[in-house]
């Protein structure tokens, strides 16, 4: 049977210590089932104290369970702003705005005055 590190002094990490109470509790299931299969008949009162002794542990080492800290779970923060892209030799690169010609600006200003006015108010206003 292989030996359980039980021992406090290896490591008191949250997931060390659930670790070690998931095998204590294996552990007591296991002897629970061993004396569950004796019969009872050959030790009488003994083993019926046995019986009930690892029931208790089993039940007492599962409430250590639920009562054992829990692992942190790390979660990137969202509210950092992203950083730059870098670039060679971890230099920000240079970002580059669209270039946009006169004929494109001026499409965007026609545009943006017919959305304002209608057709016939930009005829009347031209006459």
């Amino acid at each position: 049977m292989k030996k359980l590190n039980i021992d406090p002094a290896h490591s008191n990490k949250p997931s060390a210590i659930e670790y070690r109470l998931k095998r204590a509790l294996g552990a007591a299931n296991v002897a629970g089932q061993f004396l569950a299969g004796i019969d009872l008949d050959l030790f009488g009162e003994s083993l019926q104290e046995a019986r009930r002794l690892a029931a208790r542990l089993e039940s007492l080492v599962s409430d250590m369970r639920s009562a054992a800290p829990q692992k942190r779970v790390h979660v990137k923060r969202a509210d950092k702003p992203a950083p730059a892209p870098k670039g060679k030799r971890g230099r920000p690169r240079k970002v580059v705005a669209p270039v946009q010609t006169l004929d494109g600006a001026l499409e965007a200003v026609e545009a943006q005055l017919t959305e304002a006015a209608p057709p016939a108010q930009l005829a009347a206003a031209a006459e």
